[in-house]
């Protein structure tokens, strides 16, 4: 086992090692050439890598470091269901990516840019545990996106989230140890955005409002995203359009 290549082409590298699927793989390295060769049973594969001796390696825990054991579900669905396209924000970095804090009536998920905010709770989960006055990190947007894709594998029913003010990791303490560094900028004051109260509620049927969702939203604008929806006795509305010259429209 080899330890520490930082490899020039990465996504080229995991992305061979995707589409191997269940084959054995032998990977070789020559550190006089540094040229790592991967040996599979239908051919073989060569990529160039530099040492590790110079990779940043990842700073120490403070003092003030927070641990919470969150079920794997939770924190899947939680992430999953603020996933959507958010444009990048080259003035608020931390907005980018994914915001999660643990509070006294939840564990609150949040993603933001320009145009559009969204936001899950979790009332299942707390801060119980944690101090109350600092007990949130700001995930970047790329680590954001591999731990999805790394919990929806995962078997444990618990992963163990620990982090300080610089870094964050996650693990099931089994099959995998997620750690990155984190957004140190102040995120945005979201909760300002979101009314405490609402003065009109509706109650509508899961399945058929997300089928109802599918079949308008592909009419509007792919930029925007946006829909409209009105609610009466017995029946909702949605409705969507484009402003381009397709001039297309959904309702429904």
């Amino acid at each position: 086992t080899v330890i520490g290549c930082d490899c020039r082409s990465p996504f080229t590298f995991l992305g061979v090692f995707k589409n191997l699927g269940k084959m054995t793989a032998c990977l070789q390295l020559n550190e006089e050439s540094h040229e790592a060769t991967c040996l599979y049973e239908n051919g073989k594969f060569c990529i160039p890598f530099i040492g590790s001796e110079d990779f940043p390696m990842s700073p120490k825990y403070s003092d003030d470091v927070r641990e919470k054991d969150i079920p794997t579900e939770s924190l899947l669905s939680s992430l999953q269901r603020i996933r959507v396209d958010m444009k990048e924000n080259s003035l608020i970095p931390a907005a980018s990516g994914a915001r999660i804090d643990f509070l006294a009536d939840g564990m609150t998920c949040v993603t933001m840019d320009f145009t559009k905010l969204v936001r899950n709770k979790d009332l299942t989960i707390t801060h119980n545990g944690l101090n109350p006055e600092n007990c949130g990190f700001s995930l970047p947007k790329k680590p954001w996106i591999t731990l999805l894709d790394v919990l929806e594998s995962v078997v444990g029913d618990t992963v163990k989230v620990k982090f300080d003010d610089n870094k964050v990791s996650f693990s099931d303490g089994a099959s995998f140890s997620l750690t990155t560094c984190l957004h140190t900028g102040k995120y945005p004051a979201y909760e300002r955005q979101i009314p405490p109260t609402f003065s009109r509620e509706a109650v509508a049927d899961t399945k058929n409002l997300i089928d109802a969702v599918k079949r308008v939203m592909p009419m509007g604008d792919a930029s925007s995203e946006a829909m409209q929806a009105s609610f009466s006795d017995g029946k909702v509305e949605l409705f969507t359009t484009s402003r381009s010259e397709e001039r297309r429209v959904g309702k429904e």
